[in-house]
């Protein structure tokens, strides 16, 4: 019956926010345990709709492209140990497994809301797991690599590849996002 499932319905665009939000948040969270500082996260990647600052670090949410997340942090050192490079790289995707093992937890003891606890353990298994795979995705002008794509670069050459050309067009490309977030 529809009128059963009106939970599930319900929470299918705030738990993919939620998750997508959590995924830079572990980002953000695991570079300050590696010692990055983390000069802001959030979603979207134009001029940000909301702005707050958490821990020295600007938080956003912009309207454009909003299920797209960004993390951006500034290294500790010029080339830091590949460890912390791969660990703050995984910071995301190990935080949508332990909020996916958190929801089936959830389903499993609550009887209430076990719909929405579901709607939470399939988002954050397919974001997490999505963010694994490496792939190269074009927006628009520039192109993002997956974590996983990352991560990759780091075990086979041992360190990220600089593409000054690439950064440019990126920088280019996301002037409003930064004049809203950095001025």
């Amino acid at each position: 019956m529809p009128g059963d499932h009106l939970a599930l319905y319900l929470s299918l665009l705030p738990a993919m926010y939620f998750s997508l939000f959590l995924h830079e948040a572990g980002h953000a969270v695991l570079g300050w345990w590696c010692g990055y500082e983390v000069t802001s996260f959030g979603l979207g990647l134009d001029r940000p709709l909301f702005l707050v600052r958490w821990r020295g670090t600007r938080v956003y949410f912009s309207l454009t492209r909003s299920t797209q997340g960004i993390t951006w942090l500034i290294a500790p050192m010029m080339y830091p140990p590949r460890y912390r490079q791969i660990l703050m790289l995984l910071g995301g995707c190990l935080a949508n497994g332990v909020a996916a093992l958190t929801a089936l937890l959830f389903r499993l003891l609550l009887p209430w809301g076990s719909d929405v606890w579901l709607v939470l353990l399939g988002w954050n298994a397919w974001i997490g797991l999505r963010n694994l795979v490496p792939f190269q995705m074009r927006l628009g002008k520039f192109s993002l690599r997956s974590d996983g794509a990352k991560v990759w670069q780091l075990l086979c050459r041992g360190h990220l590849p600089s593409h000054v050309e690439e950064s440019i067009r990126t920088f280019t490309a996301m002037r409003p996002f930064w004049e809203g977030v950095f001025v």
